[in-house]
């Protein structure tokens, strides 16, 4: 008798917590399937390097920039909702998917100002830079 009223007990515990389970896997769920953010910060971790080590940044374009160093070029451009980056104007690394808008804006000093939309499942991720 005490044993099936403990184990009574321990059923009643477990059934209360299944709600507050699922509410947490659900969280997870969202913020694990959305990568968008992730690469978003590969991206800037990419273009904050070449930014260091750079020695002349030139905006070509609004959609295009322009880092040299010593004698290679590396250069970001925004083509067909990608962001490519390309060295010497040859070959091509896809950088971002799904970008709706990448504006380069010029400031002084060979600063500038970023401005990156991206789409992602519906949702929405704006980033404003500056260099």
């Amino acid at each position: 008798m005490i044993e099936m009223m403990l184990s009574m007990l321990i059923m009643l515990t477990l059934v209360q917590l299944i709600p507050f389970l699922l509410k947490t896997i659900l969280i997870f769920n969202t913020s694990i399937t959305s990568i968008a953010d992730i690469e978003l910060e590969f991206f800037l971790r990419d273009m904050i390097k070449d930014y260091k080590e750079t020695k002349k940044v030139t905006v070509i374009n609004h959609n295009i920039i322009k880092f040299q160093r010593g004698d290679k070029a590396y250069y970001y451009k925004f083509k067909n909702n990608k962001i490519i980056k390309e060295v010497n104007n040859s070959g091509n690394i896809t950088m971002l998917y799904n970008v709706m808008t990448f504006n380069v804006t010029e400031l002084n000093n060979d600063n500038f100002l970023l401005d990156i939309k991206l789409q992602d499942k519906g949702e929405t991720i704006e980033k404003t830079l500056y260099f």
